[in-house]
């Protein structure tokens, strides 16, 4: 751009327009190139400059002619060099036809880069200058050049490296002056007698083995560019049917064999071709009849190969556009497959789904925390070989582990006895009791621990990959919703509570009401037929879940963690309580090193499947999502129960007995009748 600013380009352009083209040692050549760098890539600036110079100073249209001579030179040797291979066998080029091959590559390039960025006005001016002082073609020139070269199947095979890289860059040339797309060149291109035939022909062309699988990759990949290209914004489907008339969806399907060969070492470029087909496909399919037999083609090679790149790659949507219904097609970002599935059932539980208009509302407020935990995670597939594969095969992991859970208890069942038995000698009741003097029980008690230890390892292990992955998205979602409640609200707005004090009146009221219940308890049952231990036993119990309930409440008075003690208590309560990774697979290591106590903690582990099977998971959902109306219902049992045991009590002392148990007090009443 500061070569350009400086007056660089006209430079190059004035040489151009006052020298002749294929004059040895002239400062043509050396132009040409300094051009070229100048451009490429579709350098915006530089091709104004072009477009300025041409519309101002070459009204003559030297420039363009110069070009257009060098198009013609460059032709001619094609279509030698086609003539030659079709009457006769493969011979290789001369170093004269190399030459030309090499100039005509080069100058297709630079129209390439003049083009590039949808340049409409440089597109047409390449096909036609305004005010008359030229009227060259290069559009026509180049399409007749590649008609030329391959103009059938043998002069196809018959090609070696340089003649297929030629051609992939003229076909580029052609596709950068039509997209935006330029009508007029549309029209131009799909009009031309067999030229799309020869779009064909290059397709569907195997090649001879010497030319390098790169290069045949590449002509394919330019050709499907340009055909997508071709139909690009067409407001009617004339375009279409000259295109189905010429390449009909079989050839598209070959081509698409070709890509597939060729997705494991050329990956990216196959992706983009992919787009460019997938919207051949989409756009060839409104014609009428034709997309049944497209949708037969596609769904019989998904039977044969399964999904390839194109299936799994490539988006498609329908916009509106310019007052009708576009295809789009693009390539999905290599994140877009790391979105964990525990999100989108989160997503789908949550959303409300009685209207498109609310999904999608919904669903776009969701977009930066959906795409936050997509790259995050794609992130950390990039930057470890076992992270990938750990993820790749959790939900294998975790069927594994549950085997060792039900191998563990069948082991600990086989091995379980009553007290009686086990003063005989029989059986164990834990673990690190028995470890020290296993006797004849040495290989039960051994694998028993072998396998709690590789419980242990493996649910550390599941704790540790699935921290890495939610915990930074988890502190990422806090900080945005802190910042956003932060935020001074705009007139009108209501302010965000960051404190909910009603929380603390609950709380208060929770510890009035057991404190109150344990005085009413160590009144009533002082010295009474249960063990200090179980008395105490129930009174750790019920300060333990007051302690949670404690840590909840305190979580819920914290709206918005304004403070920093705030945020990191916030983010240690969500990971701890709220996170099923976290939550579940601490409970089984504490249920685990439970076991290695008491053999009986191992079994509550089999509940596992609660979050492994689905179908179970649905039958829990079932007792979960009415849960408040069946605490309602339970509510009200209970009520009756104790009205039962008081009247019972009173009036039927006698009658109220089971099984040979029989209730003398209000509470022993209201047991049996619960």
């Amino acid at each position: 751009n500061n070569l350009t600013a400086k007056g660089v380009t006209e430079v190059a352009l004035l040489t151009l327009a006052t020298h002749e083209a294929g004059v040895e040692d002239s400062g043509a050549e050396a132009a040409l190139l300094l051009l070229a760098e100048l451009v490429r890539f579709g350098n915006l600036q530089v091709q104004s400059a072009v477009l300025a110079y041409l519309s101002t100073q070459d009204a003559d249209g030297k420039v363009v002619t110069h070009l257009m001579d060098k198009v013609t030179a460059g032709a001619a040797e094609v279509k030698v060099r086609a003539e030659q291979t079709k009457a006769n066998a493969y011979s290789p080029m001369s170093d004269k036809q190399r030459g030309g091959y090499r100039a005509f590559a080069f100058t297709a390039e630079l129209v390439h880069f003049l083009c590039e960025g949808h340049n409409v006005v440089l597109q047409s001016y390449f096909r036609e200058q305004p005010g008359g002082g030229a009227s060259v073609d290069l559009i026509t020139e180049v399409a007749l050049a590649v008609t030329s070269a391959c103009q059938n199947s043998a002069v196809l095979t018959k090609m070696e490296d340089l003649e297929v890289a030629t051609v992939a860059k003229l076909v580029w040339c052609l596709n950068e002056a039509v997209e935006g797309p330029n009508r007029a060149n549309q029209a131009l291109l799909t009009g031309m007698p067999d030229f799309l035939g020869a779009l064909e022909r290059l397709l569907v062309s195997p090649f001879h083995p010497r030319v390098d699988g790169d290069l045949q990759l590449g002509a394919k990949h330019a050709v499907l560019r340009l055909l997508a290209a071709l139909l690009e914004g067409q407001p009617d489907l004339e375009a279409h049917r000259k295109i189905v008339s010429e390449i009909p969806p079989v050839s598209l399907e070959t081509a698409r064999g070709a890509l597939g060969k060729a997705a494991k070492t050329h990956r990216d470029l196959v992706v983009d071709a992919s787009v460019a087909l997938k919207h051949l496909f989409a756009d060839l399919g409104l014609l009428p009849g034709l997309g049944p037999e497209i949708d037969k083609l596609l769904e019989a090679r998904r039977k044969k190969v399964g999904a390839d790149l194109m299936d799994t790659m490539v988006g498609h949507i329908e916009v509106s556009w310019n007052g009708r219904i576009e295809n789009v097609c693009f390539r999905l970002p290599d994140e877009t497959f790391f979105l964990s599935q525990d999100t989108k059932s989160d997503f789908m539980r949550t959303v409300n789904l009685s209207t498109a208009e609310k999904r999608m509302k919904l669903l776009l407020e969701a977009v930066p925390e959906l795409v936050g935990e997509m790259e995050h995670i794609y992130l950390l597939s990039s930057g470890a070989q076992l992270y990938p594969w750990f993820i790749r095969n959790l939900e294998t992991i975790k069927w594994g582990l549950y085997g060792l859970v039900v191998l563990l208890n069948l082991n600990i069942l086989m091995a379980s006895f009553g007290a009686e038995k086990r003063a005989n000698g029989a059986g164990f009741d834990g673990l690190l009791l028995s470890m020290g003097d296993p006797g004849d029980k040495a290989g039960t008690i051994y694998l028993s621990a072998f396998l709690a230890v590789l419980l242990l390892a493996g649910y550390s292990s599941i704790i540790f990959f699935l921290g890495i992955t939610e915990v930074p998205i988890l502190v990422r979602k806090l900080d945005k919703f802190r910042a956003k409640a932060m935020t001074p609200p705009k007139p009108g707005q209501p302010v965000v509570l960051r404190r909910d004090a009603s929380v603390l009146v609950t709380w208060a009221l929770a510890l009035a009401a057991l404190c109150t219940f344990l005085v009413m308890h160590s009144w009533n049952y002082a010295g009474g037929e249960s063990s200090p231990s179980a008395v105490s036993n129930l009174y750790a119990t019920l300060w333990v879940a007051f302690l949670l309930y404690t840590l909840t409440a305190l979580r819920q008075y914290v709206r918005v963690p304004d403070k920093e003690w705030a945020r990191r208590y916030a983010v240690g309560y969500d990971i701890v309580l709220t996170r099923p990774f976290f939550r579940n697979h601490v409970g089984l290591i504490v249920l685990c090193l439970l076991g290695f106590a008491r053999n009986e903690f191992f079994s509550v582990m089999l509940l596992d499947i609660l979050n492994l099977s689905g179908l179970l998971g649905n039958v829990v959902l079932a007792l979960t999502i009415p849960g408040t109306k069946m605490l309602g219902v339970l509510y009200i049992m209970l009520c009756t129960a104790v009205i039962y045991a008081h009247f019972g009590l009173k009036y039927y002392e006698g009658l109220l007995h089971t099984g040979g148990r029989a209730c003398h007090s209000a509470m022993s009443c209201f047991w049996l009748i619960a």
